[in-house]
């Protein structure tokens, strides 16, 4: 297997492609983040609600993207928000790894998350309508 890549460094947003054996081809864009936007690592910002994925079964659920927008817009602006998803960053892997085979325990996380994502969602929407009507 041979890999080549192609591509312009010169902007965020533009197209890398990666040929592996010529008829094999990745084509990615990236964009550059700010130095405390890590796209999932330890600091949050756009990745990694481990336990949550594994209880709905994929990162695109709703539920998912609810609570990843809420840490991503609000957690990790204030220093106690940054301490738990540092903490959550160090834990909740390993916590997803443990549920994401027990059905029943995504069950009882699930129902234990729905007044979470309720509540994170009516806020939003309150805090939208606010901005809305200024």
């Amino acid at each position: 297997m041979t890999i080549e890549a192609s591509g312009s460094q010169a902007g965020p947003g533009l197209p890398i492609t990666i040929t592996m054996d010529k008829d094999k081809t990745i084509t990615a864009s990236f964009t550059a983040t700010s130095s405390g936007d890590t796209g999932g690592g330890e600091s949050g910002g756009g990745g990694g609600c481990f336990i949550a994925t594994a209880c709905y079964g994929t990162p695109l659920a709703e539920e998912v993207k609810t609570l990843c927008t809420f840490r991503d817009q609000y957690l990790v602006k204030s220093p106690i928000g940054r301490d738990f998803v540092s903490l959550y960053y160090r834990y909740g892997p390993k916590i997803a790894n443990f549920i994401k085979e027990r059905e029943h325990l995504k069950s009882i996380v699930r129902e234990f998350l729905k007044p979470i994502v309720l509540l994170i969602a009516s806020i939003r929407k309150t805090v939208e309508g606010a901005r809305n009507s200024q």
